[in-house]
């Protein structure tokens, strides 16, 4: 935490750290987020650290089986298409205690349905 000298600089330090996250979640195919400037906010943390864990799921996975891979590869796309679909700010804070293992459950359910 930050010692802030007047709320002035708070807001304006939150207001830059928001667009950047934005902004770099824009460049991987996110949305604008919907909803007060605070829950934006906030929603943009949440967000980045969500992302991060997918980002960690999908690097610790040992596939061999080059059509598992694929199969892999595909279900993490279906999965981030789904989250690109949520643009409320309230959805993000709402799944912000989404661990790994539950993004690890909806991805082998994805999986699942590719096979099918």
């Amino acid at each position: 935490k930050r010692d802030w000298y007047c709320d002035k600089c708070k807001k304006d330090y939150a207001a830059s750290e928001t667009e950047k996250l934005s902004r770099a979640h824009q460049a991987i195919g996110f949305p604008e987020l919907t909803g007060t400037r605070k829950m934006i906010t906030w929603a943009e943390k949440i967000r980045a650290e969500l992302i991060n864990k997918v980002k960690y799921l999908k690097e610790s996975l040992r596939i061999e089986d080059e059509a598992e891979k694929a199969l892999s590869a595909k279900a993490f796309d279906q999965f981030f298409e789904e989250w690109r679909g949520e643009t409320a700010a309230k959805w993000w804070i709402d799944n912000r205690k989404m661990t790994v293992r539950d993004i690890s459950k909806r991805v082998a359910e994805l999986s699942d349905e590719i096979r099918k």
